[in-house]
């Protein structure tokens, strides 16, 4: 993806094997964040818990309205849904696959975080899989993730979409140094802000199919890519 502000690009670039899930902690993060529409900006309120697996569920709100206004997205390794009201609607296809992937940046970010960068390569390149999209990590020198950049399916099933992730600032869970806040932008475009205010990495993770649970009633296959995203 292309940076609103051009960054310096170095071209050393380092593959390395994947951490198994099982060696990576599970994340509880709580705070705020901005969508950044192309005529409105919308504030929202964030409550996020990702497994090392990838399966992920996000709840969300109108910061204007408060946590009444809550809709919660559940995102599973076959399947996914979205909440409202207690009601589970599977998501389509292709929606899935799309938030599959944009989840998979936070698994991908841990294993960047416990490479960092090799001697003689400025970048760290990796997944590259159906359910973690190729990704290229900057660092600053203090080992600090500075960007991260990859292409992920759109919601719509119609194209693909060129990411970049700027990182600034940090936000502690013991050891770990996890970056906040997160500007994410599609394309040229600044779409998507995330400031945490809470920020939990556990040894104890629940199973994938707890997390995803509410998803059990609605159909646990994804709709056809063709029908509109929700």
């Amino acid at each position: 993806m292309r940076a609103l502000i051009l960054l310096p690009f170095l071209t050393a670039c380092a593959r390395l094997p994947s951490v198994a899930p099982a060696d990576l902690p599970s994340f509880r993060w709580a705070g705020t964040a901005t969508v950044h529409a192309a005529a409105r900006t919308i504030e929202i309120g964030v409550r996020t818990q990702l497994l090392p697996g990838g399966a992920a569920r996000s709840d969300t709100w109108l910061l204007s309205q408060g946590p009444g206004s809550t809709r919660s997205l559940l995102v599973g390794g076959r399947f996914g849904c979205i909440l409202r009201d207690g009601k589970a609607s599977a998501m389509a296809e292709a929606m899935w696959r799309h938030e599959q992937q944009q989840y998979a940046i936070y698994g991908l970010m841990q294993q960047a975080l416990r490479h960092g960068p090799r001697p003689g390569s400025a970048s760290l390149t990796l997944g590259g899989s159906p359910a973690a999209p190729l990704t290229t990590f900057e660092f600053e020198p203090d080992g600090r993730l500075r960007s991260a950049r990859n292409q992920v399916p759109d919601p719509e099933g119609k194209a693909r979409i060129d990411q970049l992730f700027l990182y600034s600032g940090e936000i502690r869970s013991g050891a770990l140094r996890w970056p906040q806040p997160i500007d994410i932008y599609h394309g040229t475009a600044l779409y998507f802000t995330l400031r945490l205010n809470s920020f939990q990495a556990s040894r104890n993770a629940m199973a994938e199919q707890a997390l995803i649970a509410p998803c059990s009633t609605s159909s646990t296959t994804p709709r056809p890519a063709s029908h509109a995203r929700s």
